[in-house]
């Protein structure tokens, strides 16, 4: 799983594998954009609404690895979307 995720990543057998914290806060927010027209109002947990989007991933559960990542409109149906395109951009 090491070598996968090394691979997957880019780095080199050499090179120090960073500490899980820097990816760890990017699961719990949003991209936040004030100026952006794409943007959407989005509200999690209670919290006020803000402007940004949604980071969808597509997990390889067999081997625990990151196959696919898109951003959409914060909106829960975009979901359903971004799962079809990345499952067809993967297949492919």
């Amino acid at each position: 799983m090491h070598l996968a995720w090394r691979w997957f990543t880019g780095l080199g057998f050499d090179q120090e594998i960073p500490h899980h914290s820097t990816f760890s806060p990017v699961h719990q927010q949003d991209q936040v954009s004030t100026t952006d027209p794409d943007s959407t109002y989005a509200t999690k947990g209670g919290t006020p609404a803000r402007l940004g989007y949604y980071d969808n991933y597509l997990v390889d559960n067999h081997s625990c690895v990151i196959v696919g990542v898109q951003a959409t409109a914060a909106r829960m149906s975009q979901e359903t979307v971004a799962a079809r395109d990345m499952l067809t951009r993967f297949t492919q």
